[in-house]
């Protein structure tokens, strides 16, 4: 072999190594200069989310998680979901903007549920066992108007909520925010049956709003 088909090959090699390094280190911002944490994410994940259960005669009948997706949380997952799958700019300013209408309009939950009877663990149904409300502080109350099952094999639910694991049920549940007050100091969300009652409350008072953006961090700190 000549010398000069000896230096193209290797050439040839050293820059299939650059072009597949260039690609293992390809920057996933979205150019808008900001950093992006996935301790960011982790943080309003733990903070929104509360815990609660039912037993009956020392036996359990209900154990569940709560997530409720205020502004801090939703603008947290925003920037997590577009983090992690990359999204343009233009993707990730759709995204937000449809967190913000999703906010303006309702009270939203990620609700996992786990009952040892799989006959019980049946909230999306219309005869239910379980009947979901959500209070606030003026005792003003809200019935669902989503109660929507997620798929268990869902690969961004198990990335996101690692809590659901194969125990639990998960449901996303909405509720009007124009049945409750304006600036609630706190939020109660509550699964009621025969069989016993669990109550997730969540401190809003200083929970920040849309144009509030650049407080989101702060407010999360504040309240740990």
């Amino acid at each position: 072999m000549s010398n000069t088909k000896t230096v193209f090959i290797l050439l040839s090699l050293l820059l299939l190594l650059f072009q597949g390094c260039s690609r293992r280190h390809v920057s996933v911002g979205r150019g808008t200069g900001e950093s992006l944490s996935p301790a960011r994410y982790k943080k309003a994940l733990k903070h929104y989310t509360q815990s609660a259960s039912v037993y009956s005669n020392f036996e359990t009948v209900l154990l569940a998680k709560a997530t409720y997706w205020g502004w801090s949380f939703r603008d947290a997952y925003a920037d997590e979901y577009g983090y992690r799958y990359v999204l343009p700019a233009a993707a990730q300013s759709e995204m937000e903007a449809r967190e913000r209408s999703d906010w303006e309009m309702y009270h939203q939950f990620m609700l996992a549920a786990y009952t040892p009877n799989p006959k019980k663990n049946d909230f999306s149904k219309p005869d239910s066992i379980w009947r979901l409300r959500l209070y606030d502080s003026s005792g003003n109350v809200a019935a669902p108007v989503v109660i929507k099952r997620v798929d268990h094999d869902d690969e961004t639910l198990k990335e996101f909520f690692p809590y659901v694991d194969g125990w639990y049920r998960a449901y996303v549940v909405k509720f009007p925010r124009e049945e409750l007050e304006l600036g609630s100091e706190q939020l109660v969300l509550q699964a009621a049956s025969a069989l016993g009652i669990a109550e997730f409350t969540y401190a809003t008072h200083k929970e920040p709003v849309p144009e509030e953006k650049g407080h989101m961090d702060a407010s999360l700190q504040s309240q740990e």
